[in-house]
């Protein structure tokens, strides 16, 4: 196969090329012209059944490619998706963290203690505890 190349004709059939004709091929290598059949003639030609099979063919073909269209954009806005939740996972347990964190330093016992004493909280005497019978 190295060194050749086969084109096709309209017609369909293939003819044989070298990359590197000789002399003597270029002169037998000449371009012809032939007339176009009528379209007539070629669907003369074609049976119903070559056609329908072409028709199923392409048909496929057409399918298969919306469908992999469709499962290429399925895919990839699932995958978008995943990525947005692993990132709002990260940010909500990082807040969950600092809010943590927070809650402890603010029920502390020094904490409380101190907010008690600006707004001037004092601890229950004896007289402010009235007992019920």
């Amino acid at each position: 196969m190295a060194g050749k190349v086969y084109t096709v004709k309209p017609g369909g059939s293939f003819m044989k090329e070298n990359l590197r004709p000789s002399r003597e091929s270029r002169e037998m290598l000449k371009p012809t012209v032939s007339k176009p059949k009528a379209r007539s003639e070629e669907k003369g030609e074609e049976s119903l059944r070559e056609v329908l099979i072409d028709y199923i063919e392409k048909g496929a073909l057409l399918f298969l490619t919306v469908l992999f269209l469709v499962v290429s954009v399925f895919f990839a806005h699932k995958l978008y998706q995943y990525f947005m939740v692993r990132v709002e996972k990260n940010k909500l347990s990082q807040e969950n963290v600092y809010l943590t964190s927070e809650l402890t330093r603010l029920t502390s016992k020094e904490m409380l203690e101190e907010k008690a004493k600006k707004l001037g909280l004092r601890p229950p005497t004896e007289k402010d505890i009235i007992r019920v019978p």
